[in-house]
């Protein structure tokens, strides 16, 4: 008799478990039953000490991950990214995507051929949207898609996470400053609070390596100002520590890029590793010609954190001089030289660095940012960019491009070129620098 109690009482305990649970999630939140739990999401890339890891096969076995990259920004012939609301081109009703990435042709077209040179990443300068919704016609921003493409293919992705400063102007006395004020927590919270929302996006996709914060924006800051450069610093920091807290066990490394590494690891910016302990890499864009010089062991001296190339290269044009730009021709071989030169130094120094990202895989004809309100100029592969500048406003030059002809031409830096495309993504052709480091990359 008490056995039969006993059977019966457990059969009524099974029954009131299995009606309760049948409610459970039904239009209100109720507690989740503990066999429908979703297993917590793993941290697939992680760095320990200067060694970016990642386990992206999720065997619990971390192996060392080497960057071979590209800065990745296809801009079609005849667009530029801050098109405002401009919908016709000469033939017309401009029939393409809006968002370039979102056109899955243009990333099938450029994936296959990445894949093919040994590529393993991609870097977006600006894979978050800056604009305001109906503002701006070709609205480029990160999506899923490109992501999905990239997994496909076996390409990681760094998400670049774009910071607004603006370059200073000569005035009467020097260089005039007009950055906005990091000191104030109004400022801090605002880009701290942008960058939550652009790592909650994309932050349980596969594809994504990292991400990394900013541009050369210190180049932006006046080294004078001390109190301004700790407190950008520091929100660098705390943006860090805020995707941190976001994706909890699963966080994905963060970085800045820094223009140069003079700015790394100085008392009076309050950028040694000490007072960083949320930024995980420093990346770092680099022009100083053929060779990066005493770059890694000066680095290796300012820091414990990895380092990664976010920038390098060189464009392959060359002009008879700086002062006339459009004269001169298309020299592939020396762009491939020292593209070629510079990745054997950058493969050599693996003990600090975790790899580079060149400037960039394609020809853009919208560049420079300076014409880009010039529609007849985004659709002529033109020859501006830069060359020797006044840097300290004293009426002398007294800055020159690391280039043969002392002139950066910004639009023809790519590995491979571009022609215009209507229907159909623009056609490419991969240049000599493609193929050099091609066979670098695979071996072969």
């Amino acid at each position: 008799m008490k056995g039969e109690f006993v059977k019966r009482a457990i059969f009524m305990i099974i029954i009131v478990a299995l009606f309760a649970g049948s409610f459970a999630g039904c239009g209100k939140k109720g507690k989740k039953n503990q066999g429908s739990k979703k297993p917590k999401q793993e941290q697939l890339v992680k760095v320990n000490k200067r060694k970016l890891l990642v386990d992206f096969n999720k065997d619990k076995v971390f192996d060392p991950c080497f960057i071979k990259g590209v800065n990745y920004n296809p801009m079609p012939v005849g667009r530029h990214p801050n098109d405002m609301g401009w919908k016709k081109f000469e033939g017309g009703e401009e029939p393409r995507i809006d968002n370039i990435f979102d056109d899955e042709a243009l990333l099938e077209r450029d994936f296959k051929l990445l894949k093919e040179m040994g590529c393993n990443t991609i870097r977006l300068w600006k894979a978050n949207s800056t604009f305001k919704k109906g503002k701006n016609r070709f609205t480029n921003r990160l999506t899923k898609k490109t992501l999905d493409m990239a997994e496909k293919y076996g390409i990681k992705v760094i998400a670049g996470f774009w910071l607004k400063t603006k370059p200073p102007q000569c005035g009467n006395s020097g260089p005039v400053y007009k950055t906005q004020d990091y000191t104030k927590e109004g400022i801090r919270k605002k880009h701290k609070k942008a960058f939550s929302r652009f790592v909650n996006n994309f932050k349980k996709h596969p594809a994504i390596l990292f991400w990394a914060i900013g541009n050369g924006n210190n180049e932006d800051l006046d080294p004078m100002d001390f109190d301004q450069m700790q407190a950008f610093y520091s929100m660098i920091d705390e943006m860090a520590k805020a995707a941190h807290k976001i994706e909890g066990r699963a966080f994905h490394p963060v970085a800045f890029v820094n223009n140069g590494i003079n700015t790394i690891g100085e008392i009076i910016y309050e950028t040694e590793d000490i007072n960083m302990p949320n930024l995980d890499i420093w990346g770092a864009n680099v022009y100083r010609g053929e060779s990066f010089g005493d770059l890694f062991e000066d680095y290796a001296q300012r820091s414990e954190k990895p380092l990664w190339i976010a920038e390098y290269g060189l464009d392959s044009w060359v002009s008879v001089n700086y002062a006339s730009p459009g004269s001169g021709q298309e020299d592939q071989e020396t762009q491939a030289k020292w593209v070629g030169k510079l990745w054997d130094e950058i493969a050599a120094n693996k003990d600090v660095v975790i790899g580079a990202t060149i400037k960039e895989y394609s020809d853009e004809w919208w560049r420079p940012v300076e014409l880009m309100r010039n529609r007849k100029h985004h659709r002529t592969h033109d020859y501006f960019g830069f060359g020797p500048k006044d840097s300290d406003c004293d009426g002398y030059l007294d800055w020159f491009p690391e280039a043969p002809d002392k002139f950066f031409h910004e639009e023809w830096f790519g590995l491979v070129s571009i022609e215009e495309g209507i229907l159909d993504p623009d056609k490419i052709t991969p240049k000599k620098a493609y193929y050099t480091l091609k066979e670098k990359f695979t071996g072969n």
